[in-house]
């Protein structure tokens, strides 16, 4: 392989993270501002979306600095659950709470966080695909642009 095509690669793999980490905080932060809306209608949901919006908030900060597999790996596996929870609710309602088995609609908000969960899902996957041992030249500078 040439010096200039791994190149390419590395540069691939760390722009992957840093496209995953801004789609995961940006996902955050619309949870977490959804929260209060859910838990006006059943408190357990609003919990549920405080506490993912966490979660994908502190994976997006670790990838920028960690590109350990397992890591990736997980928010990959969590994002996907929540993606497909989400098209669950919209399609036969979710199985329990005040509202079980009536399907939820589809907003604008609901699917831009969807969009973004979609992004990271396959950000992730370039990442692994095209993983590198350290971190390229501006990496902190891209990571300050992604958060």
């Amino acid at each position: 392989m040439t010096q200039s095509r791994r190149a390419r690669k590395r540069r691939t793999g760390h722009a992957a993270r840093y496209i995953a980490a801004a789609a995961s905080i940006a996902a955050a932060q619309i949870h977490v501002v959804m929260a209060p809306v859910h838990a006006g209608e059943w408190p357990a949901s609003g919990a549920f979306f405080v506490l993912l919006g966490v979660l994908q908030a502190l994976w997006g900060m670790a990838v920028l600095r960690w590109s350990d597999p397992l890591l990736l790996g997980a928010g990959a596996a969590v994002n996907a659950g929540t993606l497909g929870l989400w098209g669950f609710s919209r399609i036969f309602g979710m199985p329990f709470g005040p509202h079980a088995g009536v399907p939820e609609a589809v907003g604008t908000t609901g699917l831009v966080a969807a969009a973004l969960e979609g992004v990271l899902i396959l950000a992730v996957a370039a990442a692994l695909l095209w993983r590198t041992a350290r971190p390229e030249p501006g990496a902190v500078t891209m990571g300050v642009a992604a958060v």
